[in-house]
């Protein structure tokens, strides 16, 4: 039989916290982003439609799903009832822009991990040059400290010299790509308590001239833009404050939220510091 052949689409499957695999992944080490036949999409071909296939594919509730497209120079858009059959206009048609299925908590219908058999069997995807980095620098500050904020190590340093500086993949981080999201996704990976994160940018990054070297991302609704997040950098990092216990300085607090009273005390003291 000859080789099925047809417009083929794309899309990342994404948690709360970031991405999550596919059950038919098209890259052994990219494995949150898989690909479809559109012919396969049952008519009118409405959002709804494209994410009923989705939901088959990937054993998930359909209704724990929300499909988000992407916009060039703007942040994602939740879409619902919106007729998808415009071709080319719409993402969805290219690994770059892919769609964006964001999966609720507890809509998994009994998903399994693909094999390493099967991931070996894929193509290897350059990611280094594909998909756009943010980078960010850990440091961790406790309510009764009296000295500079001090530096900590990451789960995924880049660099054996420098343990506090890291990297994600900005299209691992979960739509619409607010404030939220990427403390979320980095607290996933450094296994910190969200409650715990502040987020800094510096004026070089945001593009305005401030008074202080950082300024505190105090809106976690608002959209980060890819642009601004992925012109970060080694020596421009996202400063992330974590607010740690007295005396400590694990990481491993991902189940332990901060008191308020404790959080309103470090916050006020990093305000001082970053001055």
């Amino acid at each position: 039989m000859p080789e099925q052949t047809g417009t083929v689409g794309y899309y990342r499957l994404y948690c709360p916290s970031g991405a999550i695999f596919s059950l038919n992944p098209i890259y052994e080490n990219d494995i949150s982003l898989s690909s479809f036949l559109i012919e396969h999409v049952q008519p009118p071909h409405s959002a709804r439609d494209y994410i009923t296939h989705i939901a088959q594919r990937e054993w998930i509730k359909p209704s724990g799903i929300k499909m988000y497209i992407t916009v060039p120079g703007a942040s994602p858009e939740l879409v619902s009832n919106l007729d998808m059959s415009g071709g080319p206009k719409y993402c969805g048609r290219s690994r770059e822009r892919p769609f964006l299925i964001f999966v609720e908590p507890n809509n998994d219908l009994g998903r399994s991990y693909p094999s390493q058999s099967r991931l070996t069997s894929l193509p290897y995807r350059d990611l280094k040059t594909e998909l756009p980095r943010a980078y960010y620098r850990l440091f961790g500050v406790a309510p009764s400290s009296t000295g500079t904020q001090r530096p900590i190590p990451s789960h995924h340093p880049l660099y054996e010299d420098d343990l506090s500086l890291s990297t994600l993949f900005v299209d691992h981080v979960p739509p619409p790509h607010r404030a939220k999201d990427y403390v979320a996704c980095i607290a996933e990976r450094e296994q910190i308590h969200p409650s715990r994160i502040t987020l800094y940018l510096s004026a070089k990054a945001i593009g305005v001239s401030m008074t202080a070297e950082a300024q505190e991302i105090e809106d976690l609704e608002e959209i980060m833009a890819a642009e601004i997040m992925s012109s970060t950098s080694e020596s421009d990092p996202i400063m992330v404050n974590v607010q740690l216990d007295d005396g400590s300085l694990r990481l491993g607090t991902k189940g332990e939220p901060l008191r308020l009273s404790v959080k309103a005390r470090v916050r006020k003291l990093a305000d001082v510091l970053l001055k």
